[in-house]
């Protein structure tokens, strides 16, 4: 689950850039409304709103130019309590903290070494960053520290996890630092110097307030804890360990009729959790331009023509399709 505000500055500028947002929203039973003011979205839902509306412009780094229209109001609590931090090392630090009020997937490390502090953000049980969400939550967290310590804490390099654009130009002109892509996370590194300056714009009242309401609703956010688990067993063995639900039960040390009750009561299944896993992979390597032979192959489906039926019926779209599209 995803606080829905967290999309505006993304339906922003798909919308502008021709996307049929509130077509898109329709579909998924919602409303433009719904979504800016906080609603709760699911993993699912997220994942095809954002494929529903796009690649509109592949081309476009669209990620980047929703970060620099993102305000504190779109990541709720969370997005005040970063800014009424009292350095950029608590602010990050009040991320890692509370970043399930952000989302359920949501994970935030802070990692200090030879004077340098890492920050990396990232989504549990497995899952991939579309490449747009990537360079938005990358971008976002600079604006939200680079502003907050009035372009003091800048950082020395960043990573995004997505597939290395045509122009790397905007990137570097964004953030204003060396810029590299690929992995599983998002990663900028700062001097440790910087993370330390006070913030000027802190009210401290305020933001013991802030981390009171915001420690009671850690209580209350949506969770999905055993199905994450689950997930991401599935996505770490996905193209080498069996895929049945007894093996995966019994690498988890837990019965097959267990896993399926429990994924029951959490509202889904084993059949769902895998076909999220390989969509989103599959998502991920065709936009990497792997060809659909090769994804077919690591997704463990018999043949290419088996996994172009999987990705329509996930999709509503053939693979080279989506190839085409994504060029």
């Amino acid at each position: 689950m995803a606080i829905g505000s967290i999309y505006r500055p993304l339906l922003e500028v798909l919308r502008e850039y021709g996307a049929d947002v509130d077509g898109a929203l329709s579909l998924l039973g919602l409303s433009y409304e719904e979504v800016v003011e906080g609603q709760w979205l699911s993993p699912e839902q997220g994942r095809r709103l954002m494929r529903l509306c796009g690649p509109v412009r592949p081309e476009e780094p669209l990620g980047l130019l929703a970060a620099k229209r993102f305000r504190e109001a779109d990541a709720d609590l969370v997005g005040y309590l970063m800014r009424h931090s009292a350095t950029p090392l608590d602010a990050v630090g009040a991320l890692q903290e509370h970043a399930k009020l952000l989302g359920d997937s949501a994970v935030v490390a802070i990692a200090r070494a030879d004077s340098a502090v890492t920050v990396t953000f990232g989504r549990d049980g497995g899952r991939h960053m579309l490449p747009e969400g990537a360079d938005f939550a990358a971008g976002v967290i600079h604006r939200i520290l680079t502003e907050a310590s009035r372009k003091v804490a800048k950082p020395t390099s960043v990573r995004i996890p997505r597939p290395r654009p045509r122009s790397v130009a905007p990137y570097r002109r964004f953030f204003s630092a060396p810029v590299s892509f690929g992995g599983q996370h998002v990663s900028l590194t700062y001097s440790d110097e910087v993370m330390r300056v006070p913030l000027q714009q802190r009210d401290r009242r305020l933001s013991r307030i802030l981390q009171q309401h915001a420690t009671g609703l850690a209580s209350i956010a949506p969770t999905a804890d055993f199905p994450s688990r689950i997930r991401a067993r599935i996505a770490q063995d996905l193209e080498t360990g069996p895929r049945d639900p007894a093996s995966v039960a019994k690498r988890c040390g837990i019965s097959e009729r267990t896993l399926r009750r429990r994924l029951a009561d959490a509202g889904t299944t084993y059949r769902a959790l895998l076909d999220d896993v390989r969509e989103e992979h599959a998502l991920s390597w065709l936009s990497e331009g792997q060809p659909v032979t090769r994804v077919a192959q690591r997704l463990g489906f018999s043949d290419a023509t088996s996994f172009a039926r999987a990705f329509r019926r996930w999709t509503g779209r053939l693979p080279h399709s989506f190839l085409s599209r994504s060029r």
